[in-house]
């Protein structure tokens, strides 16, 4: 804060006190009672809370916008209760992406990227009794926002806030339930994946009219924009949930998911990691260094700091690092500066190739096409003691429905099913 402008400094104030509104507008804070800290404190159930402020680049408009943000964030590790929590929250799975966009680009459906404002703000109710030392800064907004109250550094919050361990899961709770009471069902394979059906009498079992992957505060919709329940169904979903993001895809309008920006043009639908690539940099290393030399402990969190980086785009859409990554990352105890060299190098490959997108390509042919209708296309690749260890990747085999084909097709796939019946079985023999 030192190092800013008048103006800067100014904004990052106007971007405080609306965090602080945003406590208030989901009732996350309750005023602590008088001698309630003392108390608190001789049981060890009182944490304190930081600002992390950052410049937030707004590129929907047509030139870059830096808007400053602040989030308030609670030191979860001084949870008195962190160990024993419940903390696993489920996330979309990697085949929710390709399934929704298949699906989109088959049906000509409408896709629409969104994100919650405030999310965790917003989870399910707390039912433990913590109190928060806020930071000094906090105090201005609280007095102005409820006047009367003027020793307010300390609060205890009645729902989950950014920071603690568990905040995750009690926003996914919440937000599945409300999608739920929404018509919304979730699908059985995927806990964030949500599907919009209607019935009528020629299928019993309903008709797949929308669907929406929900990653966080992340979500992805999908559905036929001509269809009333649809359209009915996007506008309560708007007014169930305060969606800080909304934008539908266009030609001309990108959308925004999960780091990957989603195209849209006369071919169908792509999706690029080009602007996720251009952030990620390289590690830096001293010169004079050997190859052979082994890393220092900082070298290493570095490292794994950049094998995370480039693991999340190569499971989602750049699988051309694959192989690269999957060797790299079991390297990485016990390496040497060869291994940063190496990472420097995917990463270069990687940003000269992030221009080769994901392509949906499957366009209806005929009107009353059905999804009956489509191919499945699966593509294998196993390795062998490819690592410096002598041990493998692993062998991963695919499952191949055989669609209503006649003639040389079916036997192909006929074919591809006895290569996979093989693959399964050395899977069971070397392991994985």
């Amino acid at each position: 804060m030192k190092t800013l402008t008048p103006d800067q400094r100014a904004d990052f104030v106007a971007a405080k006190r609306k965090e602080v509104e945003n406590y208030f507008a989901n009732s996350v804070w309750e005023f602590a009672a008088d001698g309630e800290q003392q108390q608190s404190d001789r049981h060890g159930r009182v944490i304190t809370a930081r600002w992390v402020l950052t410049w937030k680049c707004d590129e929907t408009a047509e030139f870059p916008v830096w808007k400053a943000k602040a989030r308030l964030v609670l030191r979860g590790y001084e949870d008195p209760d962190v160990m024993s929590l419940s903390k696993a929250s489920p996330t979309a799975s990697r085949q929710a992406r390709p399934w929704l966009l298949t699906t989109a680009t088959w049906k000509c459906w409408i896709v629409v990227g969104a994100d919650v404002k405030a999310a965790f703000l917003s989870g399910s109710n707390f039912d433990r009794i913590i109190l928060v030392k806020l930071p000094l800064d906090c105090g201005p907004p609280t007095w102005s926002l409820c006047p009367g109250h003027w020793t307010t550094c300390l609060h205890a919050p009645e729902e989950d806030a950014y920071g603690l361990s568990d905040a995750p899961l009690p926003w996914y709770q919440e937000a599945s339930k409300r999608l739920e009471g929404l018509g919304w069902l979730k699908h059985h394979l995927d806990q964030c994946c949500f599907l919009l059906t209607t019935k009528d009498k020629a299928n019993p079992g309903g008709v797949l009219i929308g669907m929406l992957i929900l990653h966080v505060d992340d979500s992805l919709v999908s559905g036929s924009a001509t269809n009333p329940v649809f359209k009915s169904a996007l506008e309560d979903l708007r007014k169930a949930f305060d969606f800080g993001k909304w934008d539908t895809l266009t030609k001309k309008q990108h959308v925004k998911y999960c780091g990957c920006t989603i195209l849209m043009n006369d071919h169908g639908l792509e999706v690029s990691y080009a602007n996720y690539m251009k952030r990620v940099c390289p590690m830096t290393i001293a010169k004079g260094r050997r190859d052979d030399q082994e890393i220092t402990e900082q070298e290493k969190s570095k490292a794994r700091g950049l094998i995370g980086a480039l693991q999340w785009p190569t499971t989602q859409g750049m699988p051309m690092l694959a192989a690269s990554m999957s060797i790299q990352a079991g390297e990485l105890s016990g390496a040497k500066v060869r291994l940063l060299l190496e990472l420097n190098k995917t990463l270069h490959f990687g940003k000269a190739n992030c221009d080769v997108n994901i392509k949906f390509l499957a366009k209806k042919q005929q009107p009353d096409a059905s999804f009956d209708d489509l191919v499945l296309v699966c593509y294998a690749d196993a390795a062998f003691c490819v690592r410096s260890d002598k041990t493998s990747q692993g062998i991963h085999p695919c499952c191949l429905r055989q669609f209503r084909l006649e003639g040389q097709q079916s036997a192909r796939i006929d074919c591809w099913l006895a290569i996979l019946q093989v693959a399964t079985c050395l899977q069971i023999i070397f392991g994985s």
